[in-house]
Protein backbone atom coordinates (compact mmCIF):
# COMPACT_ATOMS: atom_id res chain seq x y z
CA UNK A 1 0.00 0.00 0.00
CA UNK A 2 1.06 3.52 -0.70
CA UNK A 3 0.06 6.87 0.63
CA UNK A 4 -0.18 9.91 -1.63
CA UNK A 5 -0.34 13.40 -0.28
CA UNK A 6 -3.60 14.92 -1.71
CA UNK A 7 -3.40 18.21 0.11
CA UNK A 8 -1.98 20.07 -2.87
CA UNK A 9 -4.68 18.63 -5.14
CA UNK A 10 -7.45 19.78 -2.77
CA UNK A 11 -5.88 23.22 -2.55
CA UNK A 12 -5.74 23.40 -6.35
CA UNK A 13 -9.42 22.40 -6.63
CA UNK A 14 -10.40 25.00 -4.01
CA UNK A 15 -8.47 27.71 -5.91
CA UNK A 16 -10.17 26.70 -9.19
CA UNK A 17 -13.58 26.85 -7.52
CA UNK A 18 -12.87 30.31 -6.10
CA UNK A 19 -11.65 31.61 -9.50
CA UNK A 20 -14.66 29.99 -11.21
CA UNK A 21 -17.10 31.87 -8.97
CA UNK A 22 -15.22 35.10 -9.58
CA UNK A 23 -15.35 34.52 -13.37
CA UNK A 24 -19.06 33.53 -13.39
CA UNK A 25 -20.30 36.84 -11.94
CA UNK A 26 -18.93 39.07 -14.75
CA UNK A 27 -20.00 36.48 -17.33
CA UNK A 28 -23.58 36.55 -16.02
CA UNK A 29 -23.59 40.37 -16.07
CA UNK A 30 -22.28 40.40 -19.65
CA UNK A 31 -24.89 37.82 -20.71
CA UNK A 32 -27.68 39.84 -19.08
CA UNK A 33 -26.55 43.05 -20.80
CA UNK A 34 -26.19 41.26 -24.14
CA UNK A 35 -29.67 39.77 -23.76
CA UNK A 36 -31.11 43.17 -22.91
CA UNK A 37 -29.50 44.79 -25.97
CA UNK A 38 -30.65 41.99 -28.29
CA UNK A 39 -34.18 42.08 -26.85
CA UNK A 40 -34.44 45.85 -27.28
CA UNK A 41 -33.18 45.58 -30.85
CA UNK A 42 -35.59 42.72 -31.66
CA UNK A 43 -38.59 44.50 -30.13
CA UNK A 44 -37.94 47.95 -31.64
CA UNK A 45 -40.30 47.31 -34.64
CA UNK A 46 -43.06 46.43 -32.20
CA UNK A 47 -42.38 49.62 -30.25
CA UNK A 48 -42.67 51.56 -33.55
CA UNK A 49 -45.99 49.83 -34.26
CA UNK A 50 -47.30 50.78 -30.82
CA UNK A 51 -46.21 54.43 -31.24
CA UNK A 52 -47.79 54.69 -34.70
CA UNK A 53 -51.00 53.05 -33.46
CA UNK A 54 -51.09 55.58 -30.61
CA UNK A 55 -50.73 58.48 -33.10
CA UNK A 56 -53.45 57.05 -35.36
CA UNK A 57 -55.68 56.57 -32.32
CA UNK A 58 -55.14 60.24 -31.44
CA UNK A 59 -56.56 61.21 -34.84
CA UNK A 60 -53.58 61.43 -37.19
CA UNK A 61 -54.82 59.03 -39.87
CA UNK A 62 -51.98 59.91 -42.24
CA UNK A 63 -49.39 58.07 -40.12
CA UNK A 64 -47.99 54.88 -41.60
CA UNK A 65 -45.26 52.49 -40.57
CA UNK A 66 -41.97 52.48 -42.40
CA UNK A 67 -41.59 49.29 -44.36
CA UNK A 68 -39.44 46.63 -42.88
CA UNK A 69 -37.48 44.79 -45.56
CA UNK A 70 -37.37 41.41 -43.85
CA UNK A 71 -39.90 38.81 -44.99
CA UNK A 72 -40.73 37.63 -41.50
CA UNK A 73 -43.78 37.97 -39.25
CA UNK A 74 -42.86 41.53 -38.24
CA UNK A 75 -42.65 42.58 -41.90
CA UNK A 76 -46.05 41.01 -42.60
CA UNK A 77 -47.48 42.75 -39.54
CA UNK A 78 -46.21 46.13 -40.78
CA UNK A 79 -47.73 45.60 -44.22
CA UNK A 80 -51.10 44.55 -42.78
CA UNK A 81 -51.07 47.42 -40.29
CA UNK A 82 -50.58 49.92 -43.13
CA UNK A 83 -53.38 48.27 -45.15
CA UNK A 84 -55.66 48.52 -42.11
CA UNK A 85 -54.78 52.21 -41.62
CA UNK A 86 -55.49 52.91 -45.33
CA UNK A 87 -58.87 51.17 -45.09
CA UNK A 88 -59.74 53.04 -41.91
CA UNK A 89 -58.84 56.38 -43.48
CA UNK A 90 -60.94 55.57 -46.55
CA UNK A 91 -63.98 54.58 -44.45
CA UNK A 92 -63.77 57.76 -42.39
CA UNK A 93 -63.43 59.88 -45.54
CA UNK A 94 -66.52 58.22 -47.05
CA UNK A 95 -68.42 58.77 -43.81
CA UNK A 96 -67.51 62.49 -43.82
CA UNK A 97 -68.61 62.80 -47.46
CA UNK A 98 -71.87 60.99 -46.72
CA UNK A 99 -72.56 63.27 -43.74
CA UNK A 100 -71.89 66.33 -45.87
CA UNK A 101 -74.17 65.10 -48.67
CA UNK A 102 -76.95 64.11 -46.25
CA UNK A 103 -76.74 67.48 -44.53
CA UNK A 104 -77.12 69.26 -47.85
CA UNK A 105 -80.05 67.08 -48.90
CA UNK A 106 -81.88 67.77 -45.63
CA UNK A 107 -81.08 71.48 -45.61
CA UNK A 108 -82.82 72.10 -48.98
CA UNK A 109 -86.37 70.94 -48.00
CA UNK A 110 -86.06 72.74 -44.67
CA UNK A 111 -85.24 75.98 -46.49
CA UNK A 112 -88.29 75.46 -48.76
CA UNK A 113 -90.51 74.81 -45.74
CA UNK A 114 -89.30 77.91 -43.89
CA UNK A 115 -89.61 80.15 -46.94
CA UNK A 116 -93.13 78.97 -47.71
CA UNK A 117 -94.23 79.22 -44.08
CA UNK A 118 -93.01 82.82 -43.98
CA UNK A 119 -94.84 83.48 -47.26
CA UNK A 120 -98.06 81.97 -45.88
CA UNK A 121 -97.83 84.15 -42.78
CA UNK A 122 -97.44 87.30 -44.89
CA UNK A 123 -100.23 86.35 -47.31
CA UNK A 124 -103.78 87.36 -46.47
CA UNK A 125 -105.31 85.13 -49.17
CA UNK A 126 -106.83 81.87 -47.92
CA UNK A 127 -106.21 80.01 -51.21
CA UNK A 128 -102.53 81.00 -51.16
CA UNK A 129 -102.22 79.84 -47.55
CA UNK A 130 -103.83 76.48 -48.41
CA UNK A 131 -101.51 75.97 -51.41
CA UNK A 132 -98.49 76.93 -49.32
CA UNK A 133 -99.48 74.65 -46.45
CA UNK A 134 -99.98 71.79 -48.95
CA UNK A 135 -96.48 72.40 -50.26
CA UNK A 136 -95.11 72.46 -46.69
CA UNK A 137 -96.83 69.14 -45.94
CA UNK A 138 -95.43 67.64 -49.16
CA UNK A 139 -91.88 68.80 -48.34
CA UNK A 140 -92.23 67.53 -44.77
CA UNK A 141 -93.27 64.14 -46.07
CA UNK A 142 -90.26 64.12 -48.43
CA UNK A 143 -87.99 64.92 -45.48
CA UNK A 144 -89.60 62.18 -43.42
CA UNK A 145 -89.02 59.70 -46.24
CA UNK A 146 -85.41 60.90 -46.63
CA UNK A 147 -84.77 60.52 -42.90
CA UNK A 148 -86.26 57.01 -42.99
CA UNK A 149 -83.88 56.16 -45.83
CA UNK A 150 -80.94 57.56 -43.89
CA UNK A 151 -81.92 55.47 -40.89
CA UNK A 152 -82.18 52.40 -43.11
CA UNK A 153 -78.71 53.16 -44.52
CA UNK A 154 -77.30 53.54 -41.02
CA UNK A 155 -78.71 50.15 -40.09
CA UNK A 156 -77.73 48.73 -43.49
CA UNK A 157 -74.41 47.35 -42.29
CA UNK A 158 -76.30 44.97 -40.04
CA UNK A 159 -79.07 44.21 -42.51
CA UNK A 160 -77.35 44.52 -45.90
CA UNK A 161 -79.21 41.55 -47.31
CA UNK A 162 -82.61 43.01 -46.38
CA UNK A 163 -82.14 46.11 -48.53
CA UNK A 164 -83.88 46.11 -51.91
CA UNK A 165 -83.00 48.29 -54.87
CA UNK A 166 -85.82 50.20 -56.48
CA UNK A 167 -86.01 51.90 -59.84
CA UNK A 168 -86.29 55.64 -59.88
CA UNK A 169 -88.31 57.52 -62.47
CA UNK A 170 -86.30 60.72 -62.88
CA UNK A 171 -88.94 62.11 -65.25
CA UNK A 172 -91.63 62.12 -62.56
CA UNK A 173 -89.24 63.80 -60.12
CA UNK A 174 -88.52 66.56 -62.64
CA UNK A 175 -92.26 66.94 -63.33
CA UNK A 176 -92.91 67.32 -59.58
CA UNK A 177 -90.24 70.00 -59.30
CA UNK A 178 -91.59 71.92 -62.32
CA UNK A 179 -95.16 71.62 -61.04
CA UNK A 180 -94.07 72.86 -57.62
CA UNK A 181 -92.31 75.88 -59.11
CA UNK A 182 -95.20 76.73 -61.43
CA UNK A 183 -97.87 76.34 -58.74
CA UNK A 184 -96.21 78.91 -56.50
CA UNK A 185 -98.10 82.21 -56.68
CA UNK A 186 -96.04 85.21 -57.71
CA UNK A 187 -95.49 87.69 -54.91
CA UNK A 188 -95.93 91.04 -56.68
CA UNK A 189 -96.91 93.30 -53.94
Amino acid sequence: RSVIDMTSSFELLAEMRRRGFIAIIPSLILCALGGLIITRWALSPIRNIANTAREIGAGDLSKRLEFYTAKDEIGELLIEFNHMADSLQEVIQREKQFSSDASHEIRTPIAVIITNAEYAIQSRDLDTCIQTLSLIIHKSQQMQQMLSQLLMLARGHEQAAAMELETLDIGSIIEDIVEERLSRPNDKG
